[in-house]
């Protein structure tokens, strides 16, 4: 699989002040934009197509990226009205005539050191219309929202902790039949995707065992600097 979605499109707010004036995605983590270490991550990992759906100073973003021939990456736009923003699933219905028939699908402000192609490959095996990736977290890192049981997602809160095991890695992987369920230029959330795939029995599950980095928060920006350069 080539292409992956990234879901930039959000404010930030849990940033302020600092994202009044720049979108979280470029803050600098070790004198580069986040986004730049976030494409390098997608070449290293075969990935040769990226979509990046914006919305908040996705003008800023734009600049950044340019043609895109820099990073080595075919990167296009969908872009969002910042005023009336579609949710994470509205953005990628928005984005829904650039997909290829399988995509990863990946949050703006995560850095997942994983092997995209290897859960790819499992992804393919599984002839599911969807794969979540997971991480077996115990409510450390953040709580924990996900259930799973032979090899499927079986139950997932997004904000509430029932004693689950599992926290969504960040990584998803979509068939494009799955955009069929929805209706353009609607507000909607991603979370109501995996609960339709979940109701279908279709949406498998993929347990990582590297933790997960973000920027979605001022103490995982200071863990992501220094896993990024320990010395």
């Amino acid at each position: 699989m080539k292409q992956i979605v990234v879901l930039t499109g959000g404010r930030g707010t849990r940033l302020y002040p600092l994202t009044k004036s720049i979108p979280k995605y470029l803050m600098k983590i070790n004198n580069i934009p986040f986004l730049g270490h976030q494409l390098n991550l997608f070449k290293r990992n075969k990935i040769e197509s990226v979509i990046l759906c914006l919305g908040y100073l996705s003008e800023k973003i734009i600049e950044y990226i340019g043609d895109g021939s820099r990073f080595g990456l075919s990167i296009q736009f969908s872009v969002e009205n910042s005023e009336n923003l579609l949710g994470t699933l509205g953005a990628l219905k928005k984005a829904e005539n650039l997909l290829h028939d399988n995509f990863f699908v990946i949050w703006g402000d995560s850095y997942l050191e994983t092997d995209f192609q290897h859960i790819g490959r499992q992804f393919l095996k599984t002839s599911k219309l969807g794969l979540m990736t997971v991480y077996k977290n115990k409510n450390q890192l953040i709580p924990s929202n996900i259930a799973i049981k032979d090899g499927l997602v079986i139950n997932y809160e997004k904000n509430k902790c029932k004693n689950f095991d599992y926290v969504d890695y960040g990584l998803s992987l979509f068939n494009n039949k799955v955009l069929n369920f929805f209706s353009s230029n609607k507000k909607l959330d991603i979370v109501e995707l995996n609960k339709k795939l979940i109701s279908m029995n279709q949406l498998a599950a993929y347990e990582v065992r590297e933790r997960f980095y973000e920027i979605g928060s001022f103490s995982g920006i200071k863990e992501l600097e220094k896993h990024l350069n320990p010395n």
